[in-house]
């Protein structure tokens, strides 16, 4: 299922890109361009050998990092996507898919410059 990822919401949202079947596009078109992947939770830039850790997901949170060292930098619910966690934080995009990764899909896409 392909799921469609956008920067801000209502009228003024932006398509940025996709996610489907564990990979993660920018763009569209001709001009879409792979940008990483998502698998058992976890967020990559890249692919093959050449991908690199990003972050999770879980229970609606997602993560940037691991271990000890991972911090939480965004939510997603109902569609929604959020940067910061608690009363501070702020929609910056909505998805339509499966929550976890489609959600996680757009925090790397949103916070990333590709």
């Amino acid at each position: 299922m392909k799921t469609d990822i956008y920067k801000g919401y209502g009228w003024n949202k932006e398509f940025i890109g996709s996610c489907e079947n564990g990979t993660i596009y920018s763009g569209y078109g001709l001009s879409q361009k792979y940008v990483g992947c998502y698998e058992d939770n976890s967020v990559y830039s890249g692919y093959g050998w050449n991908r690199n850790f990003i972050g999770n997901w879980k229970d609606g949170i997602v993560y940037k990092g691991y271990g000890w060292n991972k911090i939480q930098v965004g939510s997603y619910t109902d569609g929604c996507i959020y940067s910061g966690y608690g009363w501070s934080k702020k929609q910056i995009g909505t998805y339509c898919g499966p929550d976890g990764a489609t959600a996680s899909a757009a925090l790397l896409l949103l916070f990333s410059n590709f």
